[in-house]
């Protein structure tokens, strides 16, 4: 099932003692839509698992909103913890010899945008800028995006790589894209934010509670010519770029501590035993 199946196990499990059933809704069902039949399947199920659940734990606003908006009100059993960093993430990543102009890290399927990315750089390449890019993951739409990049003339300037670590991946391009459809709070982006990576990324999801007062530098999903001019300004202008992920790397310090993260959670259980009448271990 689309939704993660030990959320949906360990909510119907009937365990001998009294347990603590806490779930956290991040993307999957919450991309669902009642306009269509799968959609209302998840999300029926959902407010279903709702009466089995003591705590729910949201990695971003957004997420809650998007719950509380598609599936029902949790009331008092809502935290929202979001997803943090540890300081070694915030080392800079040095570029590599062989780098790209574009770097996209992700798995390869509809929701990501990734075909939108390649119709960016078509549109650039059309306007005579040779930019490249290199797309590293992997996915049900890797054959599809391949024969994009192929029928419209940009293949050469493409390649596509295997999964690897954030960091390494991060040293293979000067300017990450995240081009989503839609997104939760996606630790790429802030691993990316962490290390002061450039990046371009789309309007949608968590992304802007991580941008800040910098969201204004998002753009729209689905809008390949903004992407494109997004991606000539970035290289045209290489230290504006560096200005503004140096700025949204400090905000990432500061609101998005691996401590903040294991801080938010721990409360979140005492709150949801508290509310279960279960006294916590000290």
């Amino acid at each position: 099932m689309p939704r993660a199946k030990g959320g949906v196990y360990g909510r119907l499990a009937f365990p001998r003692k009294r347990a603590l059933r806490v779930y956290t809704p991040h993307g999957g069902s919450l991309h669902y839509s009642n306009a269509t039949l799968s959609g209302r399947i998840n999300l029926t199920a959902e407010r279903l698992l709702m009466l089995r659940t003591d705590l729910f734990l949201f990695e971003s606003i957004f997420s809650s909103e998007e719950f509380r908006r598609k599936i029902g009100e949790p009331g008092d059993r809502l935290r929202v913890v979001c997803n943090g960093i540890s300081p070694p993430e915030f080392e800079p990543v040095p570029v590599a010899a062989d780098a790209t102009d574009l770097l996209f890290l992700g798995e390869f399927r509809d929701i990501k945008g990734i075909d939108i990315l390649i119709d960016a750089i078509a549109r650039l390449h059309r306007d005579g800028r040779p930019v490249t890019a290199t797309l590293v993951g992997d996915g049900p739409d890797l054959a599809t995006l391949m024969a994009q990049a192929e029928r419209l003339g940009v293949a050469k300037a493409i390649r596509f790589m295997p999964p690897m670590p954030a960091r390494q991946a991060q040293a293979l391009g000067r300017v990450m894209v995240f081009c989503s459809r839609a997104e939760s709070l996606p630790y790429v982006v802030l691993e990316a934010a962490a290390s002061a990576k450039p990046m371009i990324s789309t309007k949608v999801g968590g992304i802007p509670e991580i941008y800040g007062p910098f969201t204004n530098t998002l753009i729209p999903k689905e809008d390949a010519g903004a992407l494109a001019g997004a991606i000539a300004r970035s290289l045209d202008y290489p230290a504006e770029a560096a200005d503004i992920a140096q700025k949204v790397s400090a905000r990432v310090a500061a609101s998005f501590s691996l401590d903040a993260m294991v801080e938010g959670v721990l409360a979140g259980y005492q709150a949801g035993f508290a509310h279960i009448g279960l006294a916590t271990a000290n």
